[in-house]
């Protein structure tokens, strides 16, 4: 007895010191993409509005329906300014709003803030992930696990999107670190606190609803003796329908519709098969703005052209499915092959920017940049992509900057992105290093013609001393236009900060790894070397790829949507990470003894 408990003392021990150094780390790369970001992040570097992927501030919809709640209207909140006509209410679950108006009570809300927040709680998804592989493996295997997710550069990215679809992750995971829990403990209990998880999880993003049935159905009978299975599973779906059935009863109380969570899956199942509809056989639309104006001329309401989901929101969103669903019976061999493509997607690690080796520029820039190129007949680039590749475009421009060592400086370039999305990147002439990048630029929905934007890309020059600009185009089919103006580049001053080097260059060398040519051959070896060694933990660990890559086949897919989803593969790869580590330090041993 003595013993156990000393052992037991000793594991908790480790898996708090364990926890410890993944949460750290997780902070301090999330802190360093804070501070790459910091300008992107002002508001200040695009002098228009084209929105950007990673740095745009909370969507107005959330922060509207949190103010409510923090100015006390709930009932405005809980049924919108023109129910059941306007359906905006329910176009998103109402967690977000709700976890917003409680920090409200303690800080304020300003993006800043906010960011803050979701920096900590992203960082804690990578302690959770700990628990959960410590339970079921090594504490070797966890650390490994916990690492990854602290230092990916696509997660450590994602962190700083003022969204819930990077905080749904933490309430996924702590379910499947119960589930862990009543396995190793046996206890209907833990399975119901699994449930309520999963209940927050679609308090947050809707596309989360069928996971406890998933649950039930697939995971929970093969990891538990025959005697808890039912048992269990009936605790875990019926946990998850009272955490959920608020949302429910409220959208029938004012919509006079069954609705278990929100409305928007009618768009993006259209826009999902459009945006794979090279020869527009289907006439669906494939952004906001063109499903509004063909809304309009199908139905012959001028008022539909101005808003997805006001008037007749439930009404049009019924429509959107039925003329997706039209096209899936037609053309099901078609649709078989679209959903085989976006589950290949989702294997992919999106290309991110790593953490930046160099210091961040710290000194402020001008209120404005005077560039005398921001009328449209005075660009001077015009590039059109063929269509036809989902790979983003590479272009490199011919001509070279020269600059000086260690300094600050600004790049300022006009462009109109027409079609397509655009990130512009400051490349190193001699070694080919990308040494500052912009987000993704994204053109607008609700305009016929895009404006001229100046934008501002600030850069630490480190050692280098000559530079060249290269421009990724991405989007599909035709859609990929880009003109642009003369580049200027101006001197801010001398660099400060150099010292953050000693910890920035480690951090950025790590992330190399995160790949899809390196980690996905290691998630493959992990899921074997799992299934060699018949482990229960491996249907566990793969609850969450199997649910989102059979689920999210069907609609149009973000990678910001399927954030959980990449958790569950670091698991996996840290599997085959602890074992390959194992061997080499038993082979190391072997050779020192001889």
């Amino acid at each position: 007895m003595f013993f156990d408990r000393v052992c037991v003392n000793q594991l908790a021990r480790q898996r708090v010191i364990a926890c410890l150094i993944v949460f750290f780390v997780a902070i301090g790369v999330r802190s360093c993409y804070l501070e790459d970001n910091s300008f992107w992040l002002s508001g200040n570097a695009v002098d228009n509005q084209y929105k950007v992927s990673i740095a745009s501030g909370m969507p107005a919809h959330y922060r509207n329906d949190a103010q409510l709640l923090e100015q006390r209207e709930v009932r405005r909140f809980l049924t919108g300014p023109a129910p059941p006509n306007d359906a905006n209410v329910i176009m998103h679950p109402p967690g977000y709003p709700v976890l917003t108006a409680c920090i409200s009570l303690i800080f304020d809300t300003s993006d800043a803030t906010m960011r803050i927040i979701h920096l900590l709680l992203t960082s804690c998804t990578a302690v959770v992930a700990v628990l959960v592989v410590s339970e079921l493996s090594s504490i070797g295997i966890a650390t490994i696990a916990g690492l990854l997710i602290a230092l990916s550069p696509q997660l450590a990215n994602y962190s700083l999107m003022l969204r819930p679809d990077n905080l749904v992750p933490l309430p996924m995971m702590l379910s499947l670190y119960f589930i862990a829990l009543g396995l190793r403990r046996s206890g209907a209990r833990y399975l119901a606190v699994a449930g309520v998880c999963i209940g927050l999880a679609c308090w947050l993003r809707a596309d989360v609803l069928l996971f406890a049935p998933f649950l039930a159905l697939f995971i929970v009978p093969f990891i538990f003796g025959r005697g808890t299975r039912l048992r269990y599973s009936l605790v875990l779906l019926a946990a998850t329908t009272l955490t959920i059935l608020p949302i429910t009863i409220r959208n029938y109380v004012v919509f006079r519709h069954f609705i278990p969570l929100s409305l928007g899956s009618g768009v993006t199942f259209v826009q999902g098969i459009a945006e794979y509809d090279e020869e527009h056989r289907f006439n669906l639309p494939v952004t906001d703005f063109q499903t509004m104006q063909l809304e309009s001329k199908a139905h012959n309401r001028s008022d539909y052209a101005h808003d997805l989901f006001n008037p007749d929101g439930v009404r049009r969103e019924k429509w959107r499915l039925e003329q997706g669903l039209e096209v899936v019976r037609s053309h099901p061999l078609w649709f078989a092959g679209i959903m085989l493509q976006r589950v290949v997607s989702m294997l992919r690690f999106e290309r991110v920017p790593l953490v930046s080796a160099r210091p961040p520029v710290t000194r402020n820039l001008p209120d404005s940049v005077e560039n005398t190129n921001l009328h449209p007949s005075n660009l001077e680039h015009s590039f059109r992509v063929p269509g036809g590749d989902a790979e983003p475009a590479q272009l490199v421009s011919n001509d070279e900057l020269d600059i000086r060592e260690a300094s600050d400086y600004v790049l300022t370039v006009p462009i109109r992105v027409e079609q397509g999305s655009t990130t512009i990147y400051v490349v190193d002439t001699k070694t080919g290093e990308t040494i500052a990048s912009t987000g993704a630029l994204v053109p607008l929905e609700d305009t016929s013609e895009q404006p001229v934007a100046v934008v501002r890309l600030p850069f630490a020059s480190g050692r280098t001393d000559r530079i060249q600009l290269r421009v990724e185009i991405g989007g599909r089919n035709d859609r990929r236009i880009l003109q642009m103006g003369r580049i200027e580049v101006l001197l801010l001053g001398t660099s400060t900060r150099q010292w953050t080097q000693l910890l920035r260059v480690p951090i950025s060398l790590c992330q190399r790894i995160f790949t899809t040519a390196f980690m996905v051959p290691v998630l493959i070896m992990g899921v074997g070397l799992l299934l060699f060694a018949r482990q229960r933990s491996l249907i566990l660990w793969c609850a969450i790829p199997a649910y989102y890559l059979t689920s999210h086949a069907f609609f149009h897919t973000e990678y910001r949507m399927v954030l959980s989803l990449h958790h569950s593969y670091l698991i996996l790869c840290a599997t085959a990470i602890g074992f390959a580590s194992k061997v080499r330090i038993r082979t190391w041993t072997s050779r020192y003894r001889v």
